[in-house]
């Protein structure tokens, strides 16, 4: 079962600082990334919490210009601080509400106030992690 959330990306050649809440396109995720992020976002999409992801052409600046816009419906807290590593995975793991994998520039945006960041080092473990998750629950499109 699908969480039917949705993806924003800012439109091509914006300025990330310049982004607004209006300036978004709502894609969906094939549209919207690459194969990576693709797979990572669906993903997350399917955790309990996450409803929303954004993509962000340069991670920092369009992430911080879009949780002082905000996204309709979407609660937003600055981005600062955070946890790495193990901690990351089990968060994601225990469907934490809010994911942020600058490397990709993905963010996803949930219900509830909490943050978890992962470096690009990380990647690759959570995108196993996915495979694992999706195998495990047979997983189909």
């Amino acid at each position: 079962a699908g969480g039917g959330g949705k993806m924003f990306v800012p439109p091509f050649g914006v300025l990330p600082q310049e982004v607004t809440r209006d300036d978004l396109l709502e894609l969906d995720i094939e549209q919207a990334c690459g194969a990576l992020d693709s797979l990572i976002g669906s993903s997350l999409l399917r955790c309990p919490n996450i409803h929303t992801c954004i993509i962000a052409q340069t991670p920092a600046a369009t992430a911080l210009s879009l949780t002082r816009e905000g996204v309709p419906g979407v609660p937003a807290w600055p981005l600062e601080g955070g946890l790495l590593g193990e901690q990351a995975l089990n968060a994601l793991r225990g469907g934490a509400p809010v994911v942020c994998i600058p490397g990709l520039g993905l963010l996803a945006a949930g219900k509830d106030v909490d943050e978890t960041y992962c470096s690009l080092w990380e990647v690759e473990r959570i995108s196993a992690l996915v495979l694992n998750a999706r195998q495990a629950g047979g997983g189909g499109a």
